[in-house]
């Protein structure tokens, strides 16, 4: 057997069973009795193992699909071919009808055909044979179909690993749901409407809500051509450099400048805020930190660090009065931090600083490959990306010896902690998201929204429940239930907003900022109880007549 269906009524069973190798016997059952009436070959050689069947209005008639892109209509009762209309021409094999649906109140039928690139997704009239519309937006060939109850939502299943709600009144689509990690195969809406299942080729299963929560709305773009984006502990202030330009400080909510960080020069070295955000910390050759106060936009006293290497300051922890600084020792004259041509004698060592005390709290040499990124929990994990794809994790209050793994085929590009630092994310460029356990350095789970791009940068929300990933090109920013490990939103960026670069929460965690090459952007993220509303407005809607 490869294919059942029963009509609407209850009345009636068809079913599709491969009796021979390149034949399929089409057999409706009356279910009052469960008496076979009526059996017939399909058209063509017969169906492949996903040929389909579908009732039509009032369930008299009954469509049926075959490998060579064709659909017959036939009498329900009788057997009697009505119409034989092709949906696809093309080779046997490459334009079979792979699933059918009926939406009874517009009386057309939808047909998904063919693979690779000759597969579409359309709308046909089964009482005239003709093409209506075609639904375009899937990446790759359409493996099932389902209708609601209430025929106001069709579901299509894709194999470019999303699932599509189209709105039978207009045909329009909704944004894609991912979170399916292969292609997937199944659908089924609950009794209600309210409620998809999707499957996938994996075995994996997964709920969504009927419609979904909206999804927030567009960024705003709040200024232009800036090509550096820091952001302060408490998220009030974001440091901004323009090609050319100066530099300045912009509040977080409006991007309006408060005012500019002047007599600097050019860039000097790794910029970072102070812990308690009151200060910009720049770094340079001679082992000295500068200190601008925004309250005075002035310089105060320089951070004498007590050593003559080459200074970065590269972090500090929100929370505590923490600073961690990079050095490089030895021949530092085409040196950054995050270049990779130092001399072979060059060597790099931390230190760790009480910034109100201005002492230091432990020091700790560089192993590994060339420096990427850094970043460190509140309870004093380091977490160190290196330009060689590898990835090390140490606990610097007491040190320990760090633990060296790859986390991702094609390298890593970001990591960021939960507040409490029992949890951090890796980013890569095989475009997958992963959470770890901080303690037992175990992967909790793979994060595989992002399907075509890498994954440029991650945040995690002050509350630690949502996780923002970043992709590359228009793939934009997709936001993560951190428990669940659900998708909750996509945010599809467009042309208007490509390629971002760097992303960070508000302290609230309702604001999203990112930065590209068009400027900064801002979000205004939805909260849970935003999230749980839109649901619930989804479901009354649904309830309505």
């Amino acid at each position: 057997m490869t294919a059942l269906r029963v009509s609407r009524d209850g009345k009636w069973v068809a079913s599709l069973e491969r009796v021979l190798r390149k034949s399929v016997a089409l057999t409706v059952w009356k279910t009052e009795d469960w008496s076979r009436c009526w059996t017939t070959s399909v058209i063509g050689d017969g169906l492949m193992s996903g040929g389909r069947a579908e009732f039509l209005a009032d369930d008299r008639r009954l469509a049926v699909g075959n490998e060579w892109g064709e659909v017959t209509v036939f009498q329900t009762a009788t057997g009697e071919s009505m119409r034989a209309f092709t949906v696809l021409p093309g080779p046997r094999g490459i334009n079979d009808v792979l699933s059918l649906a009926y939406v009874p109140d517009a009386g057309l039928l939808v047909v998904a055909a063919g693979y690779d690139d000759a597969h579409e997704l359309a709308l046909w009239n089964p009482d005239t044979g003709e093409r209506v519309r075609e639904l375009s937006g899937h990446q790759a060939w359409v493996a099932d179909l389902a209708v609601s109850s209430d025929g106001r939502w069709l579901a299509s299943a894709s194999a470019d690993q999303t699932v599509r709600l189209w709105n039978t009144q207009t045909w329009e689509a909704l944004d894609p749901l991912r979170g399916h990690e292969d292609e997937v195969y199944c659908l089924a809406f609950s009794a209600d409407g309210q409620r998809l299942i999707s499957g996938d080729k994996q075995g994996s299963v997964r709920l969504w809500s009927v419609p979904p929560p909206k999804r927030p709305p567009t960024p705003q773009i709040v200024s232009e051509q800036y090509g550096i984006l820091l952001l302060s502990p408490d998220s009030k202030r974001i440091l901004t450099h323009w090609p050319g330009g100066g530099y300045a400080i912009r509040d977080m909510d409006t991007g309006q400048e408060l005012a500019p960080v002047t007599g600097v020069g050019g860039c000097e070295g790794f910029w970072q805020f102070s812990p308690d955000g009151q200060h910009l910390l720049i770094g340079g050759p001679t082992g000295k930190v500068k200190v601008w106060d925004f309250g005075r936009n002035a310089f105060l006293e320089e951070f004498d660090t007590g050593r003559e290497d080459e200074t970065h300051p590269l972090l500090c922890v929100l929370g505590t009065d923490l600073v961690l600084m990079h050095h490089l020792v030895g021949d530092t004259s085409e040196s950054s931090v995050q270049r990779r041509w130092l001399s072979p004698d060059t060597k790099r060592y931390y230190t760790l600083w009480h910034y109100d005390q201005r002492r230091l709290v432990t020091e700790f040499p560089h192993e590994g490959a060339w420096l990427q990124s850094v970043n460190l929990s509140s309870r004093g994990d380091l977490a160190v990306m290196h330009g060689d794809g590898s990835f090390s994790l140490r606990r610097i209050t007491p040190l320990s010896a760090p633990t060296t793994f790859w986390p991702h085929r094609r390298g890593i590009t970001d990591v960021a902690f939960t507040p409490d630092g029992s949890l951090f994310a890796t980013a890569g460029s095989d475009g997958v998201a992963k959470l770890w356990d901080a303690a037992t350095r175990r992967e909790i789970v793979a994060l595989k929204g992002h399907l075509l791009s890498t994954i440029r940068a991650l945040a995690i929300t002050p509350d630690g429940r949502r996780l923002a990933t970043v992709g590359g090109g228009k793939e934009g920013v997709r936001l993560w239930d951190v428990q669940t490990h659900q998708e909750l939103f996509n945010l599809t960026l467009g042309t208007e907003c490509p390629g971002l670069t760097a992303i960070a929460f508000s302290r609230d965690g309702n604001k999203l900022i990112g930065q590209s090459a068009q400027g900064l952007h801002i979000w205004r993220a939805p909260s849970w109880e935003e999230i749980a509303a839109a649901e619930a407005k989804g479901k009354m809607n649904d309830q309505q007549p």
